[in-house]
C-alpha cells in the first residue's frame, strides 16, 4: 500500500512541476508578443475605405516620419483617377490641416505625383504605430466646390 501512495504523491509532484513551467512559458509568451511582436502587426503601411473611382487616391509610397515633439514630415503618392485636371489643396490627418509643400498640387488624369508636407500630431513618436484618419481635399477642373476622399492610412512612424 505504501508504494502506490508513493507513486500517486510522485506523479502528482510530477504534474505540478510541468504545470508550473508550462504556466511559465505562457507568462513569457504572452509578455514577448505584447512587448515585443505586437510592433511588427503595424507591417509597412496601408491605405483603406478610400473611393477608389473618379478621385483622387493614395497609391504606393506613403512615409511619416516624426521627431520626440510629435512634428511630422509625411510623402504620399497620390494618383488622379478623374478624366479631368485637379489641384489638390489639402490634407488633413485625423482633422488636422497639414502644410503641404507647394500647394495646390496639379495632377492631370492618371497621373501620380508624390506630395509631401508638414503635421504635428501629438503622441507620435519614432518607432510606434499610427492609424491616421485620412482627408484629401481636391478641386476638379471647372468645378468651384472642393471634393474629399477619406479613408484610414496605417503603418510605424
Amino acid at each position: 500500500m505504501k508504494t502506490a501512495m508513493r507513486k500517486g504523491q510522485a506523479a502528482t509532484e510530477y504534474l505540478m512541476t510541468y504545470g508550473w513551467a508550462l504556466l511559465a512559458i505562457a507568462i513569457v509568451g504572452a509578455i514577448l508578443y505584447y512587448q515585443v511582436f505586437s510592433n511588427r502587426a503595424c507591417g509597412a503601411g496601408g491605405a483603406t475605405g478610400f473611393d477608389m473611382v473618379n478621385t483622387v487616391v493614395p497609391t504606393g509610397t506613403f512615409t511619416l516620419t516624426s521627431d520626440t515633439n510629435g512634428n511630422v514630415n509625411f510623402q504620399i503618392q497620390l494618383e488622379n483617377r478623374m478624366e479631368i485636371p485637379v489641384n489638390v489643396t489639402e490634407i488633413t490627418f485625423n482633422g488636422i490641416a497639414t502644410t503641404l509643400t507647394g500647394a495646390p498640387i496639379t495632377l492631370q488624369p492618371g497621373e501620380q505625383k508624390v506630395v509631401s508636407g508638414s503635421v504635428t500630431i501629438s503622441g507620435a513618436k519614432p518607432g510606434k504605430c499610427y492609424n491616421l484618419q485620412t482627408e484629401i481635399y481636391f478641386i476638379p477642373q471647372g468645378f468651384t466646390q472642393p471634393k474629399k476622399n477619406a479613408g484610414t492610412l496605417s503603418g510605424k512612424y
